[in-house]
């Protein structure tokens, strides 16, 4: 009775393993839609006062404001825009093939552009400048995800805790690198 028992729960229990393994099993597809939403949910955090961060920061010094393009000005508002609509369209099932939300990343990155540039001419506050590395990090892994181009990693005007550069911390091709801690 025992072992008639000891077999029909092996026999269940096999049962279950063979029918669960396909649906266990890694969808490719579903952690790749898991991981796009999630970085749309970092951007959309990160990205909540940003603009409002940023014109406040084009009205002190040592930000010159006078030497930014209209583009680069405007492109704080209209990159919470296209992060509101990119967040707002995370939700499509088809999100790794929709049309319409890789557009809206397109539009994100393309009003990056000057954004980055500015982030990258003037000195902004750290704390600003943090944060634009965050946004920018996350807009260029799902601009990877999407095969679309990324944003170039500027170095601002002065460096942001960095040393400065010295014979000493020149690397191995003789070219000065600068020592961060």
């Amino acid at each position: 009775m025992l072992f008639r028992r000891l077999a029909v729960c092996s026999v269940f229990l096999l049962a279950v393993l063979v029918s669960a393994t396909p649906q266990d099993g890694y969808d490719r597809d579903a952690y790749a839609r898991d991981h796009v939403k999630f970085l749309v949910l970092q951007l959309d955090q990160w990205s909540k006062e940003f603009p409002q961060q940023f014109y406040v920061a084009l009205m002190r010094p040592p930000v010159d404001a006078t030497k930014l393009s209209e583009a680069a000005k405007a492109g704080a508002g209209e990159l919470g825009d296209s992060l509101k609509k990119l967040a707002a369209l995370s939700d499509a099932k088809d999100l790794m093939t929709n049309a319409e939300f890789r557009s809206q990343l397109e539009k994100a990155l393309v009003s990056s552009k000057e954004l980055n540039q500015a982030m990258g001419s003037q000195r902004f506050p750290a704390v600003l400048q943090s944060d634009w590395d965050q946004i920018r990090s996350t807009l260029n892994n799902l601009a990877r995800v999407y095969k679309l181009e990324t944003l170039a990693v500027l170095e601002a005007p002065g460096g942001r805790g960095c040393g400065p550069t010295s014979p000493a911390s020149q690397g191995v091709s003789g070219m000065a690198t600068r020592s961060c801690w």
